[in-house]
């Protein structure tokens, strides 16, 4: 191994600005279900999942490697915001500036649709694909108009024979939104867009822990193009260099979280513990060894990095905690 540390400008280093994408095990069972979707060209498809699991992180991760899968697809992503009276205007303007047109407030309501149609029917020649992907992202917030509007713009896209998979990504509301249109019939809604779903979990035992921990071990390297240093070998060079792994402290902080889900009595059975609880608490256990130069770390401590780290917090995890 290299024995020189990278030259990184302090403060800026991954571990230390929170921007990073880790392949975790959930964000892998995702992928192959996205994959499957696309691949057979299916019109919908929701992801939920409770505030800080990590959904829009494992976003932007699979939507990086859907062109490596599907080569040229176009992938697009929209924020869906929360507005108190929406319009068909602001809708396709949201729309156009998510896929990148310049012209996205220029218009009535029928031209903005017609430029999105046309743009997105552009993006599709120009890829070599005959599909294109859009992520909605924080999609509980979408009501039945604009469900009626994208209809439209799918509908007008199936006549030409392109293919426009949406992936309604938003927390569990979202599924109450699905059992309305469901109860009041609205088919073509729930059809087009939500015939199936995927619950995106956090963390739920220990061994998904471990994974979790090995990936600061050996596949997260900074800079990127070396692979001879890990954020852990990074942080903890001699101990690392001597054998010590991250991922051999995953009992002792998986028992730290399950003792804090014992005391502040919360709901699930066995933690689950969300990604961005997960990276804080790497993180500061990374930042931690460094400073004192020592990677035992006594529970006391430990649990002090969780509960800074957010863990704890009682949610109401409904039918997100069932097995």
């Amino acid at each position: 191994m290299t024995a020189k540390i990278p030259n990184v400008k302090p403060g800026t280093h991954p571990v230390e600005t929170s921007r990073y994408l880790l392949v975790t095990p959930m964000i892998e069972r995702l992928r192959d279900y996205v994959f499957h979707w696309v691949n057979r060209c299916a019109t919908g498809g929701i992801v939920y999942g409770l505030p800080r699991d990590g959904k829009t992180r494992a976003g932007e991760l699979i939507f990086r490697q859907l062109p490596e899968h599907f080569p040229g697809i176009v992938c697009q992503r929209h924020l869906c915001r929360q507005v108190i009276h929406p319009t068909e205007k602001a809708f396709f303007s949201g729309l156009l500036s998510s896929v990148g047109s310049r012209f996205a407030d220029q218009g009535t309501a029928s031209q903005k649709r017609l430029r999105l149609q046309l743009h997105i029917k552009d993006l599709i020649l120009r890829s070599g694909q005959r599909r294109i992907v859009l992520l909605i992202d924080e999609a509980q917030r979408l009501n039945e108009d604009q469900y009626e509007w994208l209809i439209d713009i799918s509908n007008e896209l199936d006549e030409e024979r392109f293919c426009l998979t949406t992936l309604l990504v938003g927390q569990p509301e979202i599924m109450a939104v699905k059992a309305a249109f469901v109860a009041r019939k609205r088919k073509q809604i729930v059809g087009r867009f939500m015939m199936e779903a995927f619950p995106f979990k956090g963390i739920r035992s220990k061994d998904e822990l471990e994974v979790c921990l090995k990936c600061y071990d050996d596949s997260a390297f900074f800079p990127d193009d070396n692979d001879e240093w890990s954020y852990t070998r990074y942080f903890a060079r001699k101990h690392f260099d001597s054998g010590w792994r991250l991922a051999a402290i995953a009992e002792h902080l998986w028992q730290v979280f399950d003792e804090i889900r014992r005391v502040n009595k919360l709901p699930s059975k066995s933690p689950e513990i969300s990604m961005q609880e997960f990276c804080r608490t790497a993180e500061s256990i990374l930042l931690k060894i460094r400073e004192v130069g020592n990677p035992d770390i006594n529970t006391n401590l430990l649990s002090e990095i969780v509960l800074r780290a957010g863990y704890g917090i009682p949610w109401d995890l409904g039918e997100l905690n069932e097995s």
